[in-house]
């Protein structure tokens, strides 16, 4: 038996209201934009690719 979901879909019957996350925001604000930050290139490959296959996998 696999104890570790690998995409969305092998997380049978999972509750859209108690896993989803929202974040409120005041109408007519614009949001801030922070300065760019450097990262270290094997950082920066291993971000990109976690939130490749969580875009993938539809987790965000």
């Amino acid at each position: 038996m696999n104890v570790f979901a690998w995409s969305y879909k092998d997380m049978r019957g999972l509750n859209h209201n108690i896993a989803s996350h929202k974040i409120p925001l005041y109408s007519g604000v614009e949001p801030k934009k922070p300065k760019l930050r450097r990262m270290r290139l094997d950082m920066l490959l291993k971000a990109k690719e976690v939130a490749t296959t969580q875009l993938e996998s539809s987790f965000i």
